[in-house]
C-alpha cells in the first residue's frame, strides 16, 4: 500500500513539476489548493501584524490579494490562458495588484526559478508530505527554502499549505525594513545637499514680525508685517525662493507657520530684502501676544524651494513612508 502511495505521489510532483516547466496552470491548478495556500498566507500575515484587527470581510479580501499575486506570478507565461479553469478558488477573475512596496513579495523571477529548482519529496507519511526547493529574492536580497504541505485526500495528492510562510513574512518584512532605512538615509543625504544649497542661494541674514495691536479687540484679525533679508552667495542668478516663516511667542513655543514667497532676481553677491503683509487671526497668536514689547514677534525662514535663473529646481525631497503588507 505504501509503495503506491510514493508511487502515487512521484506522480503529482512530477506533474507538478511538469506544469511549471510547461506554464501550464491547467495542469497545475489539478494539484494546487490555492485558496488554501492564500488563507495559510494570510494567517501569517496576521500573525506578523498581531496588533491589527480585521472583520471576516476585509480578510477575505486580503486572502484574494495574496491569491492574486500567487497567481498573476503563475500564470505570467501560461500557455492555456485562454482554456476554462473551474475552480472554487475564482483563479479566472485575476486583477492587477498595485504594488506600492519598494519590491513585490515574490521575486521577479519566480517562476523561472522554479522551473530550474524543481520541487522534490523531502519527507513522506500516510497521507501527508513535504516538498522543497529554495527561492532567491534578489531584490530583496534574501534566499530561503520554500516548503509546502502536500495532503492526500480521496486518493490525489494536493498542496495545501507553505509550512514555512511564518519564516517568509519574517524575512520579507526584515527586507523591506532594510530597503526603507537605505532609501531614507540616501533621501536625508540629498535633503542635506539640497538644504546647503538653497540656503547659500537664500541666505538669510535677518528675520522680523512686527504686529499693530488693537485695543479691545475680540479674535480680530491682526495685521501682521514680516521683512526678511540676507544675501545670495551662490554662482548663479536667484530667480525665486519658496520658504516657511516660524512665528515664536516669547517663550519660543510656535505660534504659527506662514509660507512665503519670493519672486525677484538676485545676482551672485547681492543683497535682498523683501516685506510681506498679512493679517492673521489674533487667537493664533495666543495669550502671550498680549505679552510681547515693542510689538515685535520673534521669526525663523526655513528655505523649501529655490529656482535659479538657468533653470535649476531645488527642492527638498519627502522622507518615504513606511510601506508594509499589512490589512
Amino acid at each position: 500500500m505504501y509503495k503506491s502511495q510514493k508511487s502515487s505521489l512521484d506522480y503529482a510532483v512530477t506533474n507538478i513539476n511538469k506544469a511549471l516547466e510547461e506554464d501550464n496552470l491547467v495542469l497545475l491548478s489539478n494539484y494546487v489548493d490555492f485558496d488554501s495556500l492564500s488563507k495559510n498566507f494570510v494567517h501569517s500575515i496576521l500573525q506578523y501584524w498581531s496588533s491589527f484587527r480585521i472583520d471576516e470581510s476585509r480578510q477575505k479580501e486580503l486572502e484574494d490579494n495574496v491569491q492574486q499575486i500567487i497567481l498573476l506570478a503563475l500564470r505570467h507565461n501560461d500557455k492555456n490562458q485562454g482554456n476554462n479553469i473551474t475552480s472554487d478558488s475564482s483563479i479566472t477573475s485575476i486583477q492587477t495588484i498595485d504594488q506600492k512596496m519598494p519590491f513585490s513579495f515574490l521575486p521577479k523571477d519566480f517562476l523561472k526559478q522554479l522551473k530550474e529548482k524543481k520541487f522534490t519529496i523531502y519527507r513522506q507519511d500516510e497521507d501527508i508530505a513535504i516538498l522543497k526547493t529554495s527561492i532567491v529574492h534578489n531584490e530583496a536580497e534574501y534566499h530561503t527554502e520554500l516548503s509546502l504541505l502536500v495532503q492526500r485526500v480521496a486518493g490525489k495528492w494536493h498542496i495545501t499549505k507553505i509550512i514555512n510562510a511564518d519564516e517568509l513574512v519574517k524575512l520579507h518584512m526584515a527586507a523591506l525594513d532594510k530597503k526603507e532605512d537605505q532609501l531614507t538615509h540616501e533621501v536625508a543625504v540629498r535633503n542635506d545637499y539640497i538644504r546647503n544649497e538653497m540656503n547659500k542661494y537664500y541666505h538669510v541674514s535677518e528675520c522680523n514680525a512686527f504686529v499693530i495691536k488693537k485695543e479691545n479687540s475680540n479674535d480680530e484679525d491682526v495685521p501682521l508685517t514680516i521683512s526678511v533679508g540676507g544675501i545670495n552667495m551662490g554662482s548663479e542668478v536667484l530667480r525665486s525662493a519658496g520658504m516657511r516663516c516660524f512665528l515664536y511667542d516669547i517663550h519660543k513655543n510656535i505660534l504659527a507657520v506662514l509660507p512665503l514667497t519670493m519672486a525677484k532676481n538676485v545676482s551672485p553677491g547681492d543683497f535682498f530684502e523683501q516685506e510681506w503683509y498679512m493679517e492673521i487671526p489674533e487667537n493664533v497668536l495666543g495669550h502671550s501676544f498680549l505679552l510681547m514689547k515693542d510689538n515685535t514677534i520673534s521669526c525663523a525662514i526655513e528655505v523649501t524651494t529655490v529656482i535659479l535663473a538657468d533653470g535649476t529646481f531645488l527642492y527638498l525631497t519627502p522622507t518615504p513612508e513606511k510601506e508594509r503588507l499589512h490589512p
